[in-house]
């Protein structure tokens, strides 16, 4: 017998803007700007995607960080982006690293969901980057950013969390006969020089969840000159490539993904719904 979609899956068309941008190094005032620009220049959206640390871009230095001014509220941004969020009725999500205690030296790497009523959904990076230091002075979350919008379950990670599939397995309850999530976003800061990693990770994570998945990486080079090509895009629950944002290119770019498709391949393939977790041996 086939199982046929919920109906409380979505049936809407979701519109995202993906916002493409070269950041400029630990300069708020400068980012915040492009954003406003990137946001108001690109057609209406549900939801517009910044990149990773999109205030700053990608700190880890005792130096670097003694500059941030962001709570773990995310003020003084968080203002702003509720702002942004009620004049164009969609959600703004990105992630901004944020001082944990005003005595303790301590950071966290924040992905904030904004929604047009002022409401914001939180979660830290699960995984920090030992590679750049990350570990030395932020604190790990514990799980991906979830919300609904638009009839839409969403699920949320950054940058380094891509390598690590474990911590957003998505699955099917039986109570809910449905997925826990349709769409999976990746905010990034990822370099260029392994950037056939990232690549190759995100339509894996759209075939493994069978959901949407949406890259958004940074353009351009940052303070300690390490390089960024962007290759942000959406890739369909069957890892097919949806929409590519070109290269090398600070640049906005409104996707639309629809649920149709999404409904008649996990009713065709069911696969979600044999997930087992298993306890593997030490």
């Amino acid at each position: 017998m086939q199982r046929t979609a919920h109906p409380t899956q979505p049936v809407s068309p979701l519109r995202m803007g993906m916002h493409q941008m070269d950041l400029v190094w630990n300069n708020p005032a400068a980012n915040v700007a492009a954003m406003e620009r990137a946001w108001r220049a690109s057609p209406a959206a549900d939801l517009h995607v910044f990149p990773e640390m999109t205030t700053t871009g990608f700190l880890t230095g005792a130096e670097e960080l003694a500059r941030v001014d962001a709570d773990a509220s995310g003020a003084p941004y968080l203002p702003v982006f509720q702002a942004w969020a009620r004049e164009s009725g969609a959600v703004f999500l990105t992630s901004l690293v944020v001082r944990l205690s005003p005595v303790d030296f301590r950071f966290a790497n924040r992905l904030f969901a904004v929604f047009p009523d002022g409401s914001v959904e939180s979660a830290d990076k699960m995984h920090l980057f030992g590679l750049a230091g990350e570990d030395r002075h932020f604190v790990a979350g514990n799980q991906p950013l979830r919300l609904e919008w638009k009839g839409w379950r969403l699920a949320a990670a950054v940058c380094y969390d891509l390598r690590f599939p474990e911590s957003y397995r998505n699955s099917w309850p039986a109570q809910a006969d449905r997925a826990d999530y349709d769409l999976l976003c990746f905010v990034a800061n990822w370099p260029d020089r392994r950037i056939a990693h990232w690549e190759a990770l995100l339509p894996a994570r759209a075939i493994e969840n069978q959901a949407y998945v949406l890259g958004l990486n940074r353009v351009g080079a940052d303070h300690h000159g390490v390089a960024h090509s962007g290759a942000s895009g959406v890739w369909s629950p069957m890892g097919e490539s949806v929409s590519e944002v070109p290269r090398n290119e600070a640049i906005s770019v409104v996707v639309e993904v629809r649920p149709e498709s999404l409904h008649e391949i996990r009713r065709k393939l069911p696969f979600l719904q044999d997930v087992r977790e298993l306890t593997l041996p030490h």
